[in-house]
């Protein structure tokens, strides 16, 4: 193996190995976050989570009690310690602070689990950004 492969592959272990305690179990259910004053709720069907299929990606939004309706919100899914290329989801207001859109996540080369979605919601001039950690059959 060469030393490219083999400092990716520490890299990886490094970081999923102090990640593991912030662990979103996104197979048991949807997960919750707060940033910038807005309540995230990220979810992921269906559920085992798989690679290389098409998922549905969900997000509801609160601000102080109240559904968020107004915001524009991407999902950019990162795997972390390796340069997996840009995979961005765009999400559309479906009702009642609820966004949805569909998407793919690659199956990584070495076979590690660990994928990072970070949700950003921009509205009034502003955007909150949430990270959840999962991981991918």
């Amino acid at each position: 193996m060469n030393t490219f492969f083999r400092t990716c592959s520490l890299i990886v272990l490094c970081c999923t190995a102090a990640a593991a305690g912030d662990l979103c179990r996104i197979d048991e259910g949807p997960c919750t976050a707060t940033a910038g004053g807005m309540t995230m709720t990220f979810d992921i069907a269906p559920k085992p989570v798989r690679a290389m299929r098409e998922l549905i990606f969900s997000v509801s939004l609160r601000e102080h009690g109240r559904r968020v309706e107004d915001a524009s919100v991407t999902i950019d899914l990162t795997m972390p310690g390796m340069v997996m290329g840009r995979n961005v989801v765009a999400l559309q207001h479906r009702a009642e602070g609820r966004y949805g859109g569909k998407g793919v996540i690659v199956r990584c080369p070495t076979g590690k689990p660990t994928w990072k979605a970070t949700v950003a919601a921009s509205r009034r001039s502003r955007t909150a950004t949430a990270d959840f950690l999962f991981e991918v059959h």
